[in-house]
């Protein structure tokens, strides 16, 4: 009879093995209790060192037990329907669990893998273990995983979780239902650049409309930095403040928080910033801003016209018939200006009584001075408060603003002041188109004023008297001081050239005083010359010495 040479040289490897005691030593080393027995009888034929300190027997008395006594927490049928399973099993081995309790009455779980093993003697391995701690870990986890996803489903914000390449680890639904039409992307191993590219295929982004690539890049770039903080402005209104930060394995943990509400305020105030809370016209600040955005968006042949307009008469109302009146008054005059201004038009409220309009056209200078008068006429309207009449009108100086020639729109805004100014010199109730001399007549102003408050400092100014004779008796009745100014390199300066200027720069108090006081000290001085008549003459015209004067100021 033919022998297998390979079943031989199994016989002779088990048997050297056994001769040098390593297969025990092998099943010793395991932190498994490790049992094998008859399959035929059930006889134990094999306990490894922990499974008999399990049992509390040694080899010899292990080997004399049943595996059904061996065995007290599984009961001698299940036992025996695990064993025909697996021994009938493909695969001829079952793993299965079995709860029991130890001598202290604690709960334990205990894990079997048992194996059939076919061979001369048919025999049962059974491996065995406490997975106690293990189920109570993996419990523990279980819970903590569970609890860490309430929380991040609790929060308000939307939250997000990356790994180290970048793969979509969980992401909440407060996340999802603010990226609506990127949701359907938000797979657990999907990519952050993936997703982003889903949401931008489908205009999720409002802030990356017609600069898709570039948005896209910036995106990226701003992700990948270590820790970033970007504003992102969606299709849907909303505006969120993206925070991402890095992990410690390198992955990346992100925040979506809502801030379309405090976006919100913000516009909000930047808009009364430029707004006039009484007519709802903007103000200065947000007249410059427009008149600036008016001159980049210029077509060839167009020029800005500024109309400076200046209330007349409107103090007069304030005093009469109170603020309320004055209000009123504002706000209607607003309304006239803003229905009556063609479509390239802006008004703002500049002052106290002050309005500009912008009208961008390409229109002669002629139209616009008929669309200037038109205005005049509007606002000249009597209009009527609680049953009293208010009586204004309004005068309107005009400058052009042409970008090709000049960015400083401060210059016309300047310009169109001035020949506002030249219009009420002119009587109020009428538009003046402003000229260069213009400009230098208001240098000369402002350069005599100066000169008046010097000499204001030094004692320039002086009264001239002019007697004021009785026709029928020949009589002097009184004196009319004459101011004027003894220059220093000028001579003598009379009233007429000085006052306009001194009028502008807010002087005329000053000078009435100082010719008063100086009036005084000349009268004063006549009676100590023996002028007795002149001064009798004074003293007739004043009813008690204590009050004031005698004289008239004369300009």
């Amino acid at each position: 009879m033919e022998t297998d040479p390979n079943e031989a040289a199994h016989f002779r490897m088990m048997l050297e093995l056994g001769e040098r005691d390593v297969l025990h030593s092998t099943l010793d080393m395991l932190k498994v209790d490790v049992l094998a027995w008859d399959a035929a009888t059930g006889n134990v034929v094999f306990a490894n060192t922990s499974a008999r300190a399990k049992i509390g027997a040694t080899l010899r008395q292990v080997c004399r037990k049943n595996i059904y006594s061996v065995f007290p927490d599984l009961s001698p049928i299940r036992l025996k329907r695990f064993l025909v399973a697996v021994s009938h099993r493909a695969q001829p081995e079952l793993t299965f669990h079995i709860p029991h309790k130890n001598a202290l009455g604690e709960m334990r779980l205990n894990r079997y893998v048992v194996r059939y093993v076919d061979g001369i003697k048919p025999t049962f391995v059974a491996f065995v273990q406490n997975i106690t701690r293990y189920l109570e870990a993996r419990t523990a986890a279980s819970t903590a995983e569970a609890l860490l996803t309430t929380a991040i489903e609790s929060l308000p914000d939307g939250f997000v979780l990356y790994d180290a390449d970048d793969r979509l680890v969980i992401c909440n639904e407060r996340y999802r239902e603010i990226y609506k039409n990127s949701a359907d992307a938000m797979r657990k191993g999907v990519t952050f650049r993936e997703i982003l590219q889903y949401g931008l295929d489908r205009g999720e982004y409002s802030d990356a409309i017609g600069c898709e690539d570039a948005w896209l890049d910036e995106r990226i770039t701003a992700h990948n930095a270590a820790n970033s903080t970007v504003e992102q402005h969606l299709v849907s209104g909303q505006w969120l403040r993206i925070v991402e930060r890095g992990t410690a394995d390198g992955g990346r943990v992100g925040l979506r928080i809502d801030i379309t509400e405090l976006k919100q305020n913000q516009e909000m105030l930047e808009q009364h910033a430029r707004t006039d809370y009484l007519t709802g016209l903007m103000n200065r600040r947000g007249l410059n801003e427009r008149l600036d955005t008016l001159s980049d968006d210029m077509k060839p042949g167009e020029r800005i016209a500024i109309l400076h307009v200046d209330l007349d008469k409107f103090k007069s109302i304030n005093d009469s018939q109170g603020h309320d009146a004055g209000d009123f008054v504002l706000r209607h005059c607003a309304k006239v200006l803003r229905d009556t201004s063609p479509d390239q038009q802006l008004v703002a409220r500049v002052g106290g009584d002050e309005f500009i309009v912008l009208v961008k056209s390409h229109r002669s200078t002629q139209h616009t001075l008929g669309f200037a008068k038109r205005l005049v006429k509007m606002l000249s309207k009597p209009v009527v408060f609680r049953d009293r009449v208010c009586d204004f009108g309004a005068s309107i100086g005009i400058a052009f603003h042409d970008p090709i020639k000049s960015r400083k729109t401060e210059v016309a805004l300047t310009g169109a002041d001035i020949a506002l100014n030249a219009a009420k010199l002119a009587g109020r109730g009428v538009c003046r188109l402003f000229a260069d001399e213009m400009r230098r007549d208001a240098i000369r102003q402002i350069s005599m004023g100066q000169e008046i408050r010097s000499g204001l400092a030094v004692g320039e100014f002086e009264p001239f008297f002019q007697p004021q004779v009785d026709t029928v008796s020949g009589k002097i009745i009184g004196f009319e001081s004459l101011i004027r100014w003894r220059h220093p390199v000028k001579g003598l300066v009379p009233a007429g050239v000085f006052l306009t200027a001194a009028e502008g720069s807010g002087l005329m108090d000053e000078l009435d005083n100082v010719i008063m006081d100086r009036s005084y000290c000349q009268i004063w001085c006549l009676r100590d010359l023996g002028h007795a008549a002149i001064w009798s003459v004074v003293v007739a015209s004043i009813p008690s010495l204590n009050v004031t004067p005698v004289m008239t100021l004369a300009r």
